[in-house]
């Protein structure tokens, strides 16, 4: 503690109170924390591990906070003081170049500079993503040939092999692997086709180990080329209506068009008629 208010007792400061209680009733002057003598702190837990004035450098991904304030991975900022709201207790308050202070979570903040970016990539530069597409719960996508900002290291057990991306559609950064991002856009689709093409399939029913199933007329859509070795530049990857995962269709193989199948091949019989 910085400094001691004799008066301070009058305003009910007689038990054991959190900093968060203290700095939230007032008792914050100049910077420095003033409580009674009488007070036991409890000091947060983040504050065990450091201190104020503390430098810690910023290794999460580039976000722009609600006050306007930027945080840019690998950046240099000052502790002032515990995190508030959503951080309290799991984050710190730092200061970035002399701007307002914001709360960052403790597993974003390390005293050492982060290391470069895998793969050769640099903060803010523009990369494709020519991986197959995928929609996320939140309503986030990937899109073969999105292009897209590399917002810093990518979470987890990614940090080597991938980076943090932030695509203009979407609310959140993606991870994206680093062989499926190229700083030149990637080819057209074989076969004239578009990401997020409708196709349907009017070939014999299949069902796969996991519970995905081909039917015939089922509608499907376009979400990249298609990545086996052998299919490369002969097909496409086409996700279908209720299936988890994509299918693999080679054009000289697997027969799907683009406008919906009628009834077999016009013989007047339906799809599962008993004969």
């Amino acid at each position: 503690l910085d400094r001691f208010d004799s008066q301070s007792t009058n305003y009910g400061w007689q038990k054991m109170v959190s900093l968060k209680d203290v700095i939230s009733s007032g008792f914050l002057l100049d910077d420095e924390l003033v409580v009674s003598a009488k007070v036991r702190l409890a000091p947060s837990p983040q504050l065990r591990l450091h201190s104020v004035g503390d430098r810690l450098y910023y290794n999460g991904t580039s976000r722009t906070v609600e006050s306007g304030t930027r945080l840019t991975h690998g950046a240099l900022g000052v502790v002032a003081g515990p995190g508030e709201g959503e951080y309290w207790g799991e984050g710190l308050q730092l200061r970035f170049g002399g701007g307002e202070s914001v709360s960052c979570y403790l597993g974003t903040l390390s005293r050492e500079r982060p290391p470069p970016l895998p793969g050769g990539f640099a903060l803010d530069e523009e990369l494709y993503y020519n991986g197959t597409g995928t929609k996320f719960d939140n309503g986030d996508r990937l899109v073969y040939g999105w292009r897209g900002r590399v917002a810093g290291q990518a979470a987890g057990d990614l940090a080597r092999t991938a980076v943090a991306m932030r695509f203009a559609h979407n609310q959140l950064t993606i991870g994206c692997y680093l062989r499926n991002l190229t700083r030149d856009p990637p080819p057209p689709l074989p076969g004239g086709f578009a990401p997020d093409d409708l196709v349907y399939y009017n070939g014999s029913s299949y069902s796969f180990d996991n519970g995905d199933v081909l039917i015939f007329g089922e509608r499907g859509t376009v979400v990249g080329p298609a990545t086996l070795a052998s299919h490369k530049g002969k097909g496409l990857a086409v996700l279908f209506d209720g299936n988890k995962g994509n299918v693999q269709l080679l054009f000289n193989k697997h027969p799907f068009r683009r406008e919906p199948p009628h009834l077999l091949y016009y013989t007047g019989f339906a799809l599962d008629e008993e004969l």
